[in-house]
């Protein structure tokens, strides 16, 4: 597990919920994405990989419902709390890549993951399909404010570190 540094993580949640609480409007999905963009990319921070030294690689399957949004909040940033660099890759479904993704975004754009992942792929979705599914995390729309959910049965059976605080101001849901 994450060593949590309090006065970081304070920071972090409170522009988490920044994001999380801003309204998005039907007119305004350019916008939804880009909260959603911006929402991953400080989740990611709170998962950790057993190789922690080379770049993380995040996956969007395509198509994706980012566009240049992702490239423009993520590309070549570094990630705490390990300056991790974050590098951006598009696959499809017919990739080899997806076994070398650290995480892996589907959009409901992209339609259902054809391929099987390893155990340390972070996989994300926009799609609403947690519950009984592979995927660790959902980003959702409710009340017109993006939020997010957390898989704690896929999280404890991944091989992925999650920071404990994490789960404090996430929704979490289970396997049935």
């Amino acid at each position: 597990m994450l060593k949590p540094s309090l006065p970081r993580f304070l920071w972090t949640i409170s522009l988490l919920f920044f994001f999380v609480c801003t309204p998005v409007s039907a007119e305004q999905i350019s916008k939804e994405y880009q909260i959603k963009a911006a929402i991953i990319i400080k989740l990611v921070q709170f998962f950790q990989w057993e190789d922690s030294s080379s770049p993380i690689k995040f996956c969007l399957l395509q198509p994706d419902s980012f566009s240049d949004f992702i490239d423009g909040v993520a590309n070549n940033r570094k990630l705490k709390p390990k300056d991790r660099l974050l590098v951006i890759q598009r696959i499809d479904n017919t990739s080899n890549d997806v076994a070398s993704c650290n995480v892996l975004f589907v959009s409901e754009l992209s339609g259902p993951l054809t391929q099987t992942y390893p155990e340390n792929t972070l996989l994300i979705s926009d799609n609403g399909l947690l519950t009984n599914s592979s995927f660790h995390l959902n980003i959702f729309l409710k009340n017109s404010q993006v939020k997010f959910e957390a898989n704690i049965d896929n999280i404890k059976q991944s091989k992925i570190s999650i920071n404990p605080m994490l789960l404090k101001v996430a929704k979490l849901v289970k396997n049935d």
